[in-house]
């Protein structure tokens, strides 16, 4: 006997089927800063995508419904991917047996694409995908260095993106047309540096920036009254600059990363305590095992001359990895 189910039913069992337990707010939050957040959610989008095609396999109902969660999350990793993509997004959408809605795509995720060959058609891609959320780019072999062709694809991303993640450089103009909208923000760094006055960012709560000039330029013409997450990937030589760009942040700032490029220092922890006392601080990666001031959580250094007021001398105990 065929046992039938409200279509909302159907809804709610494929999207926890498919889910791939990672969300925009949750995954940078916890443990993972935003390049690796990226990586992470793409390998669970990969294991995840086996089951999205199997259940639209199962039968016609359950290919309506599912369709949907089998396009939300879109990985390029090689030029064919962006290839077939590209027709499927032109192609006329007359399949009764495969729905496909260009609204549906929410996530476009670029991985160590070829250019300039491939630079028409991803810009192409991102032109016709207008309800995208979220979109990331990472170049392995480049990093953040400035690439002209860059421009031609930021340029077409939408304004109402609320997730960022662009490991080169970019221009100013990219940041100025989604900063009403933006939550989550990872650049290698900005190409014009002429931010108007008045530039705020109402929603951004997460941002992850690869040189120290940029965040003290940015904190200086702006407003972020929702800034949860920094991520500082270089080191600040001026402790003035860095307690400048606490300052404006300390209400509501609660976890600061440093990178394996900052120096870290005594300084540099009394700077940071001074201006955000409530504030987890989140050391290199690269250091092995962690130490943990009160609720200040560091890794190991040579320096451990450490001291500020609010550590107490036997405030230092020993924390394991999970």
């Amino acid at each position: 006997m065929t046992i039938h189910l409200p279509t909302e039913v159907w809804m709610d069992t494929i999207r926890r089927a498919t889910s791939s337990g990672i969300d925009l707010d949750d995954g940078v939050t916890h443990g993972l800063d935003i390049m690796n957040w990226c990586i992470a959610l793409m390998q669970r989008n990969a294991t995840t995508m086996r089951t999205k095609v199997t259940l639209t396999e199962l039968s016609h109902q359950i290919t309506q419904i599912a369709a949907e969660y089998l396009y939300e999350i879109i990985t390029i990793e090689k030029p064919s991917d962006a290839s077939n993509l590209l027709a499927k997004l032109t192609q006329a959408n007359d399949s009764k047996l495969m729905p496909f809605h260009r609204q549906w795509i929410k996530l476009i995720f670029m991985q160590d694409l070829p250019l300039p060959p491939i630079t028409p058609i991803l810009s192409d891609i991102l032109s016709l995908c207008r309800g995208l959320e979220g979109v990331s780019w990472i170049d392995s072999d480049h990093g953040s260095e400035w690439n002209p062709l860059h421009v031609k694809l930021t340029g077409q991303i939408p304004t109402e993106i609320e997730f960022l993640n662009w490991s080169g450089q970019v221009l100013r103009t990219t940041i100025l047309a989604s900063s009403a909208s933006v939550r989550v923000l990872h650049i290698g760094g900005l190409v014009d540096d002429s931010i108007p006055s008045h530039l705020v960012f109402p929603s951004l709560s997460h941002l992850s920036v690869r040189h120290s000039f940029l965040p003290c330029h940015l904190f200086a013409v702006s407003s972020m009254p929702k800034l949860v997450d920094l991520f500082i990937q270089a080191h600040f030589w001026d402790a003035s600059l860095l307690r400048s760009v606490l300052n404006d942040v300390a209400a509501t700032l609660r976890i600061l990363r440093l990178g394996d490029r900052t120096i870290v220092k005594p300084t540099l922890f009394s700077t940071i305590l001074d201006s955000c006392p409530e504030c987890i601080i989140i050391n290199p990666p690269s250091f092995q095992s962690p130490v943990v001031f009160m609720d200040i959580f560091y890794y190991d250094t040579p320096l451990f001359e450490m001291c500020h007021s609010v550590l107490p001398r036997d405030g230092i105990r020993r924390h394991k990895k999970d």
